[in-house]
C-alpha cells in the first residue's frame, strides 16, 4: 500500500514539474538555439522540451527536437514522433532562428526517412525518400547526399533479407551489471578482459582474468592506470601484460599504454611522436607478436579518419606510420581496428565501402603478396541500420566480443561473444556491380 502511495505522488509531482508554465518562452527558445549551436545538445533538447509542452503541434520545435537526439549517440530513434509531426507543416520560409516561426524545413521528410532507415524500417524509408524526391523540396537539397541515402537503404535490403548465422553469448553477471557493459578488449590467450562499467559519476577501467574458464572478481583499474572517466580501452597484448588505451586531453584523443607488473598496472604512457600527433589518435591494436600497431587518426594528409600501421624499429621505438591506403581506407571514416591473431585479418569499421549506414565491421584478408583485399561487409545482423564500433576479434577470429542491450541481458549493455557459424573468411558477401 505504501509502495501504491508513494508512486501515486511521485506521478503528481512529475506531472505538475513537467505541467508548470514557461517563465519566458521567448528566452527558453534563444537559450535551446544556444546551446545547440555550442553542441550541447542535451541542455538544448531540455529547452526545446519545455517549449513543446506549450505547443505540441509546433513544427519548429518538432523539428529541433528530432535533431537534437540526432545528435545524440543511441537517441536518435526518438526522433521519430517528432519528425512525423514537423512533416505536417514544411514551409520554404522556416526560419530557424525566428521565435515566432511555426514551420518546419524542406528536408524534414529526408531527416525522417533517414530516421526510419536508422529503425531498420527500410521500406518505409524508401517511401518516405521518395516522397522527398517526389516533392517540390527535393530541387533546395544536396541530390548527391539524398542519392547515398537510397543507396543505402537498398544495400540494407539486400543484406537484411540474407542475414548471417551467428549465436551471442552473455559473458555473465560476473563481468556485466546493471549499468553499461562496453568497450571490452581480449588477450590473445584468452585469459584476460580489460572493459569499460559507466558509473554513476565517470566511465571506470575493470580488469578481469579467467581461470579454469571461470571470471575473477572484476577490479577497478581506474586509478592504476590514471584514468579520472577519460580513458577508454583499446587493446591487449597477446599475454595480457600490456593494455592500450585512448586518452581524451582537452578534446583530442592519444594512445597511451600501461603495463601489468607483479599484480598491479602502471600509471599509462604516451606514445611516441610517430604516433601521437597535433590530431586525433581514436583507437589502437597491438598485433599478436606486439611488433604492429594499427590505429585510426585524422592526422594532416589523411582528410577524415584513416587507418595507420606503426613497426617497431631495432631499437623498440614506434616507426613512422604508413597509411594503409586506398583498398582500406575512403573519403569517409574508418575507425576501431583490430588485427587477427595471425596478422592476416583486419576488422574495421567504416562509414564508406559496401556499407548498411553509418559505421559498419568490415574485414580485409591479405593476399599471398601481403596485400590488403578489398574489404568485406560482414553482413546483418552483425551490422544494423546504426552505428556499429568496436568488433574485437578473439580466439581464430571466429569470435569476437561487441556491446549489445537485449532482453536477455541485465539491463544496459552487456558484453557478448558473438561466435560466427558461418565462414566469412572463404566467402564474399554482397558487393556492388
Amino acid at each position: 500500500m505504501k509502495k501504491i502511495i508513494l508512486l501515486f505522488f511521485f506521478t503528481v509531482l512529475l506531472l505538475s514539474v513537467f505541467s508548470q508554465p514557461v517563465a519566458d518562452p521567448k528566452e527558453t527558445f534563444n537559450n535551446g538555439l544556444f546551446f545547440y549551436e555550442s553542441g550541447d545538445y542535451k541542455e538544448a533538447l531540455y529547452n526545446f522540451l519545455q517549449l513543446f509542452q506549450l505547443d505540441t503541434a509546433n513544427a519548429s520545435i518538432n523539428y529541433k527536437i528530432a535533431m537534437c537526439y540526432f545528435n545524440l549517440a543511441g537517441e536518435e530513434l526518438k526522433s521519430i514522433n517528432y519528425l512525423k509531426r514537423a512533416v505536417r507543416n514544411i514551409s520554404d520560409t522556416y526560419n530557424e532562428y525566428s521565435f515566432k516561426n511555426t514551420s518546419a524545413p524542406l528536408h524534414t521528410l529526408f531527416y525522417l526517412g533517414k530516421a526510419y532507415r536508422l529503425n531498420g524500417q527500410i521500406d518505409k524509408a524508401l517511401e518516405t525518400i521518395e516522397q522527398f524526391t517526389a516533392s517540390p523540396y527535393y530541387v533546395e537539397y544536396t541530390a548527391s547526399i539524398v542519392d547515398r541515402e537510397i543507396t543505402t537503404c537498398k544495400r540494407a535490403q539486400i543484406l537484411m533479407d540474407k542475414p548471417v548465422n551467428i549465436k551471442y553469448l552473455n559473458l555473465g553477471n560476473v563481468i556485466n551489471d546493471e549499468a553499461d557493459n562496453f568497450n571490452a578488449v581480449m588477450s590473445y590467450d584468452g585469459n584476460t578482459i580489460v572493459y569499460i562499467t559507466k558509473l554513476k559519476l565517470y566511465d571506470a577501467i575493470f580488469y578481469s582474468t579467467r581461470n579454469q574458464g571461470s571470471w575473477s572478481t572484476p577490479v577497478n583499474i581506474s586509478s592504476q592506470i590514471g584514468s579520472d572517466g577519460n580513458m577508454k580501452p583499446t587493446s591487449l597484448s597477446a599475454d595480457g601484460t600490456q593494455l592500450f588505451v585512448v586518452v581524451n586531453i582537452n578534446g583530442l584523443n592519444d594512445i597511451f599504454v600501461s603495463n601489468l607488473t607483479d599484480g598491479s598496472w602502471s600509471v599509462a604512457q604516451p606514445l611516441g611522436a610517430n604516433i601521437n600527433t597535433k590530431a586525433d589518435e581514436t583507437h589502437g591494436c597491438i598485433s599478436a607478436d606486439g611488433n604492429q600497431l594499427f590505429f585510426s587518426s585524422n592526422a594532416k594528409g589523411s582528410g577524415k579518419l584513416d587507418i595507420f600501421v606503426s613497426t617497431k624499429d631495432a631499437s623498440g621505438q614506434w616507426g613512422k606510420p604508413v597509411n594503409l591506403g586506398k583498398m582500406i581506407n575512403t573519403p569517409d571514416n574508418e575507425t576501431t581496428p583490430f588485427i587477427s591473431q595471425n596478422g592476416n585479418i583486419l576488422f574495421f569499421s567504416s562509414e564508406g565501402h559496401y556499407n548498411i549506414g553509418e559505421y559498419d565491421i568490415f574485414y580485409s584478408m591479405k593476399d599471398a603478396n601481403g596485400k590488403w583485399q578489398q574489404p568485406v561487409n560482414l553482413g546483418y545482423p552483425i551490422n544494423t541500420t546504426t552505428n556499429n564500433l568496436f568488433f574485437a576479434p578473439t580466439g581464430n577470429s571466429n569470435t569476437a566480443l561487441v556491446a549489445k542491450k537485449s532482453s536477455d541481458g541485465f539491463g544496459a549493455l552487456d558484453i557478448y561473444q558473438i561466435d560466427l557459424l558461418f565462414d566469412p573468411f572463404g566467402k564474399f558477401t554482397a558487393s556492388e556491380k
